[in-house]
């Protein structure tokens, strides 16, 4: 049978629904209600390969859409949203699992390699294919019909193993290194607890009055306003009807610009404006070294001026005074996001006004303190980059491996015991 692919001499194309089962097992409404199962629900995939904790139920209690039965080796496809690739494939699987009626379970059949099925539903032409078959507006999702209606290109059983366990092998990398951003995160939360907490809670951090010290603090921890250790600075937008303001020589940075940031320093901008439009309009040349802070719609996103640069309304910038470290001040706001986002007001959407921003109070130490403080939050972050880059390096690996195995661009030998 044609499905309209090439493909290569010694393969077969055929459709997923003929080389698996596709919600094979579930369970009926008069299972014993004091039945008890291991639930996965519709969030239960953190990230594409990665399955968070179950919930035990008794059926009795269960929610109504626990009712797929999964066992080891079987694949979960989230039919709701599927260009996120909630998908992972279920490993050391207890009997009693049993997953929401928004995944479909694929079950491999004797005749296709689980792990190169698996591969092939995280590949860019699977959620493609699913994409052009969503439907609905709120919740866009496919059926299992569209699951099973797409077309595999299968090598030899023995290649597809081959396949199979090279492409997983990237995976452990990534899995692995995953899981140490995953845990230098945590000893990051922890760290920023123990070093910017210290009369940081109970109360002392408000917007109107300076925090009293109502838990042990330093004795030279200073209560202050950022107003007081900092120049709070606006942003603005020059007229977009004047060609004249865009396009210049001043970098001009928007929430998007910092929201999108990979690290803790700015260098550049997606847009710029000229001389002209920074001089007829509020925005202002902040000069190197300003922390730039989010005080609209999205709060307390920052980060730290490598350059001379403008910001729009967008921001509420910190200049800071003498004494102060903007790398402290960094990670102070950082560790703030929450009590800032409570200071947001509006309708449309939250906003900090610049005299509610100016009187956000904070403990504040020395400057040989806020140094040391600094070094030890901002070389975690150096090597939590790292992780983040290596794992980015193993990502692209696996697209190119990806793009050339799962197509019979790239031929391996199968191992003889494979065959």
């Amino acid at each position: 049978m044609s499905l309209g692919a090439e493909v290569p001499e010694g393969w077969t194309q055929r459709r997923l629904g003929e080389c698996a089962g596709v919600n094979s097992e579930q369970l009926g409404s008069k299972t014993d209600p004091d039945f008890l199962l291991e639930y996965l629900d519709i969030g239960a995939i953190e990230r594409p390969g990665t399955i968070g904790g179950s919930r035990k139920f008794r059926f009795g209690d269960a929610p109504s859409r626990a009712r797929r039965l999964a066992q080891d080796g079987d694949v979960l496809v989230s039919t709701v949203r599927p260009y996120l690739r909630n998908f992972a494939r279920i490993r050391k699987a207890p009997d009693n699992l049993v997953v929401s009626t928004g995944y479909a379970v694929v079950r491999p059949s004797g005749d296709v390699e689980g792990d190169f099925l698996y591969q092939h539903i995280l590949s860019d032409k699977f959620v493609g294919f699913l994409e052009r078959r969503m439907s609905g507006s709120n919740y866009p999702a496919v059926t299992a019909s569209d699951v099973e209606a797409y077309p595999l290109s299968l090598p030899p059983l023995a290649q597809q193993r081959k396949f199979g366990a090279v492409l997983r092998s990237v995976d452990d990398a990534i899995e692995r290194t995953q899981a140490v951003i995953d845990q230098l995160r945590v000893v990051k939360r922890g760290l920023m607890e123990e070093l910017l907490t210290q009369g940081q809670r109970d109360g002392g951090i408000c917007a109107t009055k300076r925090p009293t010290k109502v838990r042990p603090v330093p004795e030279n921890w200073e209560a202050v306003t950022l107003g007081d250790i900092t120049t709070v600075v606006g942003g603005g937008t020059p007229s977009r009807s004047q060609s004249n303001y865009w396009n210049g020589g001043v970098p001009w940075a928007t929430p998007t610009d910092v929201t999108a940031l990979g690290g803790r320093v700015i260098s550049k901008t997606a847009s710029t404006i000229t001389n002209s439009g920074l001089a007829n309009s509020s925005a202002t040349l902040l000069p190197p070294n300003s922390l730039l802070v989010t005080t609209r719609a999205t709060i307390g996103a920052c980060a730290i001026s490598a350059i001379s640069m403008a910001t729009n309304q967008g921001f509420q910038n910190l200049v800071p005074k003498k004494g102060v470290c903007v790398e402290f001040l960094y990670y102070l706001i950082q560790h703030n996001t929450r009590n800032l986002e409570r200071l947001g007001a509006g309708s449309t959407y939250l906003e900090i006004p610049k005299r509610v921003f100016s009187r956000f109070a904070v403990f504040l130490p020395p400057l040989v303190e806020q140094r040391r403080i600094a070094t030890v939050l901002s070389s975690l972050d150096d090597t939590i980059q790292f992780e983040l880059e290596a794992t980015d390096r193993y990502k692209a690996v696996k697209r190119s491996l990806m793009s050339v195995l799962l197509t019979g661009k790239l031929r391996v030998t199968p191992d003889p015991q494979a065959a």
